[in-house]
């Protein structure tokens, strides 16, 4: 089996298997999962002749779902019509991959994937925990706040699982 394949076999397995996230997934009672975008992000504007409509930005995106994956994702996203918002893939990112723990929302990730890679950067990097914080529909991480845009969960999570695919099996245990 592919370690690719081995990261998503052992993915699958954990979170089917963790009674709490299940339990709250049915009961309603976490935060809502998907992609969550860092406030405060400049957004520039493309040239008129390319996209008038179109805007991007440099920005963290938090993906969380809701079998336990967590993800910090700096990107650039793409923004358009004010509304429609994607991940870029042509621009660099920095990828953590962890787990989030349902009953205290801590999450436990690290470095996975950097695009332009530091010198002397070994990959994946330490573990790191930390505390997400909920209030009145924000996520507070890192000092950081969020909201929450569903229009970007589909490309976070093409993210989440190109980097899956390449984390070290180790990653998620």
């Amino acid at each position: 089996m592919k370690s690719g394949a081995w990261v998503l076999l052992c993915f699958s397995l954990l979170v089917c298997a963790h009674p709490t996230a299940a339990n709250q997934a049915e009961s309603g009672t976490n935060f809502q999962d998907g992609a969550w975008l860092q406030e405060g992000v400049n957004w520039t504007r493309a040239p008129k002749d390319i996209n008038p409509q179109l805007e991007s930005g440099g920005a963290e995106v938090l993906y969380i779902e809701k079998y336990l994956i967590f993800a910090a994702i700096y990107c650039t996203v793409l923004r358009e019509h004010r509304a429609n918002m994607a991940i870029s893939h042509g621009d660099p990112q920095t990828v953590y991959l962890g787990l989030w723990d349902s009953d205290k929302i801590s999450v436990r990730h690290r470095l996975v994937s950097r695009t332009v890679r530091l010198k002397g950067e070994e990959l994946p990097g330490p573990f790191q925990h930390a505390i997400i914080k909920v209030s009145k529909g924000i996520l507070i991480f890192d000092d950081k706040r969020f909201h929450r845009v569903p229009s970007l969960d589909e490309s976070a999570a093409e993210v989440v699982r190109a980097n899956a695919r390449i984390a070290d099996p180790g990653m998620i245990m």
